[in-house]
């Protein structure tokens, strides 16, 4: 073999060995240090703490890919970039307390915005009602992934496993490529209950916080804080069950579009195709943006927020979402019940048929009930606009106006003994659901709102004598599998105990990472 000959095959040995080495799940570092995401992840992809990342453009996890995220670790993106788990791929993002995995803005501390990166997408094989048996729904948002299965699917679909999120944030995500196309803070869709949702955090989302495309994942200990649009939106037969949640709102940031802590359709039309949406919600803890029930800085009237803000609560479309033993506070309006006109993919006859359920629940400082501090009196039962059912024919209400809330009484509602007329007949007055009514949101927090939010500083746990520390009852609650914690006697996401500690964080914008 002459010595140029043995150049080539030592060369190409060389390289072969290179090959041979390079291994898919270490992306290689750039000269700044910062390793870039981009593309297709295929394989098995492993991120590490000693590592800062960079997602630029939509990053795919493909189906039989698996991306592992170590705690402690995080991932920056820049504008339109977004990290999407595709059905049949798994992301593995197990962090800890005190070594939450961080998803956010790579933009420097101080300079950070909603919508400084796209988001973060689990999309699964489990049943939607936007499916058949021929198509699958395409992600919002402008991504290519296709999900979910139709109804007629086999039953074991709906065990999908998408991965693991526990401690986890995401922080100022948040794209609409187009309206009514978005990417939020964190999407689901079709999200099997496979899947392990545990201590997740989106904070200061450019859209809703949380979004559920169908799909059945369970979850608990969930925040979304301060996102422009909705807090949990629920579409197209979600059927999850989510427990000890937390939403709270900044006083003027909402979205044209109009913003609640809850967002909850069957499907974009009302339809009746299965599944239904039937989530429930269990302990929740559901903040709005009003500070002050009685603000000297506003003629001692409740104080003032943005203007497009609708309500806590709003189901419309047909949906059937439920909650239980949760505290709706600091809202100017309460609870919606949108609902259009006609036989078929009426949301007031769920509530009727029993599917549409709201037990043990306490609605307070609802601003509207409130005009000053004195007229109505604190503490008289004055709670017109704490529960509104609505027929507007579309059941898609977006705009809220006094003489569309004036519309109360056309929800009739039997408890098995007992006839109610209007909206607050069914969620007040029958002993059956045991919601309750507070005038103003005094001794449900460990915490003055308007100082907290000066501060940045929050306690979310209940005050010695709290309205809240009892009356939890789960009976009406739906829970074939044990996933629910039964054993809290309080109402609300917290008790003595503020499980936010340590891990989560709300004033992201002084963090340095």
């Amino acid at each position: 073999m002459n010595k140029n000959l043995k150049k080539l095959s030592l060369i190409a040995l060389l390289i072969a060995s290179t090959v041979a080495c390079k291994k898919s799940d270490d992306p290689a570092p750039s000269s700044s240090g910062t390793t870039t995401l981009q593309g297709d992840l295929t394989g098995v992809t492993n991120l590490t703490a000693d590592t800062k990342y960079l997602l630029k453009g939509f990053v795919y996890v493909p189906n039989g890919s698996t991306i592992n995220i170590e705690a402690g670790t995080v991932i920056t993106g820049q504008v339109q970039a977004a990290l999407i788990i595709e059905p049949g791929a798994k992301i593995n993002a197990i962090g800890t307390a005190a070594k939450p995995i961080i998803f956010t803005s790579s933009a420097a501390a101080g300079s950070r915005a909603r919508g400084n990166w796209g988001g973060l997408v689990l999309a699964g094989n489990a049943k939607v009602n936007t499916a058949t048996p021929t198509s699958k729904p395409l992600c919002e948002g402008g991504i290519r992934t296709q999900y979910g299965n139709d109804v007629s699917a086999d039953p074991s679909v709906d065990n999908d496993n998408s991965g693991t999120l526990k401690y986890v944030r995401s922080e100022y995500a948040g794209y609409a490529p187009i309206p009514g196309s978005e990417l939020n803070g964190i999407t689901y869709a079709g999200v099997g209950r496979g899947t392990t949702l545990d201590h997740v955090q989106s904070s200061y989302a450019n859209d809703d916080g949380m979004e559920w495309f169908g799909g059945c994942v369970n979850g608990k200990y969930l925040i979304n804080f301060a996102a422009i649009d909705d807090d949990f939106d629920t579409d197209c037969g979600f059927s999850g069950k989510i427990q000890f949640g937390l939403a709270m709102r900044e006083q003027y940031i909402s979205d044209q579009s109009g913003s609640k802590a809850f967002e909850s359709d069957h499907d974009p039309n009302a339809g009746t195709n299965g599944p239904n949406t039937t989530c429930q919600f269990v302990n929740m803890t559901l903040i709005g943006p009003v500070v002050s029930m009685a603000d000297a800085s506003n003629a001692n009237k409740p104080s003032k927020f943005a203007a497009t803000f609708i309500s806590g609560i709003h189901i419309r479309r047909n949906s059937s979402l439920s909650m239980h033993n949760s505290i709706l506070m600091a809202w100017n309006n309460g609870v919606l019940i949108d609902s259009k006109t006609g036989a078929s993919g009426v949301t007031t006859a769920n509530i009727t048929s029993g599917s549409l359920k709201m037990h043990n629940n306490i609605v307070a400082g609802i601003s509207k009930n409130c005009p000053n501090a004195n007229s109505p009196t604190f503490g008289t039962d004055n709670h017109k606009y704490d529960v509104v059912s609505v027929l507007n024919g579309a059941g898609d209400l977006t705009v809220v106006t006094d003489q569309t809330f004036a519309d109360s009484t056309n929800l009739t509602w039997n408890d098995g003994t007992t006839t109610f007329t209007g909206p607050n007949g069914w969620f007040y007055h029958s002993s059956a659901n045991n919601n309750k009514y507070q005038s103003d949101f005094a001794n449900l927090l460990n915490m003055n709102l308007k100082n907290a939010w000066t501060n940045m500083t929050f306690d979310f746990t209940m005050p010695s004598g709290s309205p809240a520390a009892t009356g939890g009852n789960f009976s009406a609650v739906v829970d074939t599998d044990g996933f629910f914690d039964t054993t809290p006697t309080y109402i609300g996401a917290f008790g003595s105990t503020d499980w936010t500690t340590s891990w989560a964080n709300f004033n992201p914008q002084i963090t340095n990472y």
